[in-house]
C-alpha cells in the first residue's frame, strides 16, 4: 500500500464530489473549492498552488488529493503561510480521510507527507488543530510530533486543540514513532502481531510498521514504571487511543494472553 498526494483531475469529479457529500453529513467541507462547473475549481486550486490572484484572506496553499491503489481515499491542504484566522483556528494542514477509509493508518501518512512538503518549502513550525472531541485526529497529530500549545473557545461548540510539529529542515518532519527504545520496540512487536484493527502494519499492504506506536510507547513507559501491567492497565490505554478498551476489540483470552507476553518481556 503506497499513498500518493497529488492534484485533483478532470476525471476524479465523481469520486471529490462523492466524498464531499458524504462529509458534509458530518458537518466538514471536504472540496474547498466551490461551483458546479468542475473546470473552474481545478482552475482556482491551481491558482491558489501558484499563489498567483488570490483573494483577500488567502495564502498560497496545496489542494492535494490521497490516492492508494488508484482510489481517493482522503485530501489535504497545505497552507504555506499562516492569516490571523489560520493562525488561530486552521493551522498549516487541513487534511480528512473518506469515512470507508478510516483506521487503516491513511490520516498518519497524509499529515507526514504533508509536513515533509512543508519542511521542503522552509516552513520549520507547522501548526495544526483539531476539534477538542476528535480522538482520531488527537492521536493522528500526537503520532506525528504535535506538542499541545492550548485549547481554545473559537466561538463554536468545540474548542480547538493548536499544535505545533517541528518538521525540521531536510523533508523529513519528526515523527514520535521513531523511537529506538528496545523496550518500546519489543512492545510494538507484540502490539503488531496482536493487530487489533487487522491493519497489518508494515506488510505490502499494510499500515506503515509504527502504527501502534503511541499506544507501544505509553505501555512501555507504564512497564518501565511499574514492572507490571494488567489488562485494565492496557484497556486504560487504550481507552485513551481509541475511545474504548481493548477488551471491546479484542476477546479476554487474547488480551490475557497479550498482556501475559508483555510482562515477560525481559529488557
Amino acid at each position: 500500500m503506497t499513498l500518493e498526494l497529488r492534484p485533483p483531475r478532470h476525471e476524479d469529479e465523481t469520486a471529490l464530489r462523492g466524498i464531499h457529500a458524504q462529509m458534509l453529513e458530518e458537518n466538514f467541507e471536504f472540496l474547498l473549492a466551490e461551483g458546479e462547473d468542475w473546470g473552474a475549481v481545478l482552475e482556482q486550486v491551481a491558482r491558489e498552488s501558484r499563489g498567483v490572484d488570490l483573494p483577500s484572506g488567502r495564502v498560497r496553499a496545496d489542494f492535494l488529493v490521497a490516492e492508494v491503489d488508484g482510489v481517493i481515499v482522503g485530501r489535504t491542504s497545505i497552507r504555506y503561510a499562516l492569516t490571523d484566522f489560520l493562525r488561530e483556528v486552521g493551522g498549516h494542514i487541513g487534511y480528512a480521510v473518506a469515512p470507508p477509509f478510516r483506521r487503516r493508518g491513511h490520516a498518519t501518512e497524509i499529515l507526514r507527507q504533508s509536513l515533509a512538503r512543508l519542511a521542503q518549502a522552509g516552513v520549520e513550525r507547522a501548526l495544526v488543530t483539531c476539534d477538542d472531541d476528535n480522538l482520531g485526529s488527537i492521536r493522528t497529530i500526537e503520532r506525528c510530533g504535535g506538542v499541545l500549545e492550548d485549547v481554545r473557545d473559537v466561538g463554536g461548540t468545540v474548542p480547538k486543540r493548536r499544535y505545533w510539529i517541528d518538521v525540521g529542515t531536510q523533508g523529513h518532519p519528526r515523527v514520535i514513532g521513531d523511537s529506538t527504545d528496545p523496550l518500546v520496540r519489543a512492545v510494538l512487536t507484540s502490539l503488531n502481531s496482536l493487530d487489533p484493527y487487522d491493519l497489518e502494519p508494515g506488510s505490502p499492504g499494510g499500515t506503515p510498521e509504527d502504527e501502534y506506536m503511541s499506544e507501544a510507547e505509553d505501555i512501555a513507559l507504564h512497564l518501565r514504571t511499574h514492572r507490571v501491567i494488567s489488562v485494565d492497565d492496557v484497556d486504560a490505554i487504550w481507552q485513551h487511543w481509541f475511545s474504548q478498551p481493548l477488551t471491546e476489540q479484542v476477546d479476554t483470552d487474547r488480551a490475557e494472553r497479550f498482556v501475559e507476553e508483555l510482562n515477560a518481556i525481559k529488557i
